[in-house]
């Protein structure tokens, strides 16, 4: 993928991320689009993971949406403890996963992707649904099954 390529792009992108850093919104917002734009099929249901992440990264989302015309947006917010995040996050065993790095993740997120929730909680546009993270991954799996089967009838 482009994360691996030997280009000056990702090159930085490989810094920021080994550094416990967020991509710029123009960047990921970037990505993302060209990523859709040679892969989105016709008549298929589609999942993101890890999109949009700011406020910002939602403009392009609905952008997007209302160019290709996608319809019925859930967004799942998997909702988990930063201590919980932490602990997993170390487990992993990632290079870009030191108690400083998740440190600054996790203040990101409450700078960019809480702001990002409180949008989404309230807007007419998507469909929000808040699983627990905290449980094991069985029950996770199920809440979401659960949440999703009266959407994907």
């Amino acid at each position: 993928g482009f994360f691996k390529a030997d280009a000056r792009l990702a090159h930085i992108a490989r810094d920021i991320t080994n550094k416990g850093g967020f991509q710029p919104d123009f960047f990921t917002s970037g990505l993302f689009v060209s990523h859709i734009a040679h892969t989105l099929p016709e008549d298929t249901h589609i999942f993101i993971d890890g999109f949009p992440r700011s406020v910002e990264q939602l403009h392009a989302l609905n952008e997007l949406a209302e160019y290709a015309h996608l319809e019925n947006i859930i967004y799942i917010n998997i909702e988990v403890e930063p201590e919980e995040v932490k602990r997993r996050l170390l487990s992993r065993g990632r290079t870009d996963d030191t108690v400083e790095g998740i440190t600054k993740r996790l203040s990101e997120y409450d700078r960019t992707v809480v702001p990002l929730i409180q949008k989404l909680e309230q807007s007419q546009a998507y469909t929000y649904l808040e699983i627990d993270g905290n449980r094991s991954i069985q029950d996770i799996h199920e809440d979401i099954k659960s949440k999703l089967a009266p959407y994907l009838a």
